[in-house]
């Protein structure tokens, strides 16, 4: 799922509105964006969703991987089950 600008900009927007809560910050302060992520020291929205999913990738592609390699152990009985 690609994040297309408008939902990029509303998630930016949210990820802001609550730093500023946080901190207490009110709307007539007058504070940057910049100034407010440089007191949080928390990276943009948009490096964080980019580092989740490269990560959410990586164990995707292992998992897979491991899938393919696996093997039922030679003790497991094959077939049907008598009775």
């Amino acid at each position: 799922m690609a994040l297309n600008p408008v939902k990029r900009a509303k998630l930016q927007a949210f990820h802001m509105r609550n730093q500023r809560r946080i901190l207490q910050i009110k709307w007539d302060d007058f504070v940057t964006n910049e100034e407010v992520t440089k007191i949080t020291g928390l990276s943009d929205v948009r490096t964080t969703v980019g580092q989740r999913r490269i990560r959410l990738f990586g164990h995707v592609i292992s998992s897979y991987h491991l899938d393919l390699l696996w093997r039922p152990p030679p003790s497991v009985a094959q077939g049907r089950r008598t009775k």
